[in-house]
Order: structure tokens, then C-alpha cells, then sequence
């Protein structure tokens, strides 16, 4: 902590203890008055292990105090309770100071703070962009395959053409029937039409 924040808080803490001075006087004559000294119970952090820069808490139980400290805060607290505070680097060892009737108790204990560095992510970008490209590449690779294959399931076949053919003709039922039948495409057809055509001519 540096110099002019520790100046500060004392200095708030003072301001705060003539605020509460009244508050003060008042609980030391009841606990002279019902004999009742101060006990200290328990003092520990909610997280041992912490990042620098998140956010932790103290919780205290102390009975029958005038008022109570803690170091790194202005504030005054009275009896049991608890403080949020944002863990620093330089702050592992917390302290309560709790103060009695003729009496002042010093409660510690103490945190790990863990300072996680920065790293450069300058290279992630590219990483992505060679992702990406590559997840394009496989998705056009997809689109072609999807459009083969849709090009195969739509070939439905065409109907064929009506040919006029001269069936009383004893040479075409004797040599070309067969190769009708052989034919699967308008194409060849029209080719065996034609040959026989010029057969029958």
C-alpha cells in the first residue's frame, strides 16, 4: 500500500472513531456495568487461494468489543461480522484488531495471491482465419458432393420417342428385335433407327 493511501485511511479511521466516539463511551459503561470481557473467537478469509484483482471476504467472530479494526480498511466494526475487499498482491497477511474494556486482541491470518500473467493472442486470429478457410473448403466440398449426388437421384429416364416402323416386314422381326430391346437411351435408338430405316429402304 503506498504512503498516501495509508495516510488517507488512517486518516478516515480517525474521523470515524470521533463519529462513533458517543457509540463508544456508551458500550464501555454497559460492559463495565454487566462485567462482560471481550472474546476473540475466530478470524479467517472465505478463499485461501486467490487471483489479484478478485474479490474475497473476511468474516470474524468476536464477542463483547468496544469497536474493532482491520487493517487495509477505515472502517469501524463492532462485534462479530464480515468485510468484502478486493485482493491485492502486496496484501497477504490480514489483521483484526479488536479492542475491550482494558484489553486489545490481535487476530491474523493470512491469503496466496496468485498474479496470472498476460499472454499475446496476436496468432489467434490467424489460427481463425485458416479455420475458417478450411471449414469453406469443406463446406464447398459437401455443396459439390450434395450436388452430384442430387444430379444422379433427379436423371429420371426420358420417355421414348414414338418411332414409325414397318413391323410386316419380315427382316426387321427376324434381325432387330433383339436390339431394341438391347437399347437404353433415345440416342441409340435414333442411331438404330436409322440403320434400319436404310436396312428396309
Amino acid at each position: 500500500m503506498s504512503r498516501k493511501k495509508t495516510l488517507f485511511r488512517k486518516r478516515q479511521l480517525t474521523l470515524n472513531l470521533i463519529a462513533n466516539s458517543l457509540k463508544i463511551f456508551l458500550r464501555f459503561l454497559k460492559l463495565v456495568f454487566n462485567r462482560k470481557t471481550m472474546a476473540c473467537i475466530s478470524f479467517q478469509p472465505d478463499l485461501e487461494y486467490c487471483i489479484e484483482g478478485t474479490l474475497n471476504q473476511l468474516r470474524w467472530e468476536v464477542h463483547n468489543a468496544l469497536f474493532i479494526t482491520i487493517n487495509g480498511s477505515s472502517q469501524l466494526f463492532f462485534n462479530s461480522g464480515q468485510l468484502l475487499f478486493q485482493v491485492k498482491k502486496g496484501q497477504t497477511e490480514l489483521l483484526l484488531t479488536a479492542y475491550g474494556v482494558g484489553k486489545k486482541t490481535k487476530l491474523v491470518t493470512q491469503i496466496k495471491v496468485v498474479a496470472l500473467s498476460k499472454k499475446d493472442f496476436s496468432g489467434v486470429e490467424t489460427q481463425c482465419k485458416n479455420v475458417a478457410l478450411r471449414n469453406q473448403k469443406i463446406k464447398l466440398n459437401r455443396q459439390i458432393n450434395y450436388s452430384s449426388i442430387s444430379f444422379q437421384n433427379s436423371r429420371q429416364p426420358k420417355p421414348f420417342k414414338q418411332i414409325q416402323i414397318d413391323l410386316n416386314k419380315s427382316p426387321f422381326l427376324k434381325n432387330s428385335f433383339s436390339k431394341i430391346n438391347l437399347t437404353d437411351s433415345i440416342q441409340e435408338l435414333e442411331k438404330l433407327k436409322l440403320l434400319l430405316e436404310t436396312d428396309l429402304s
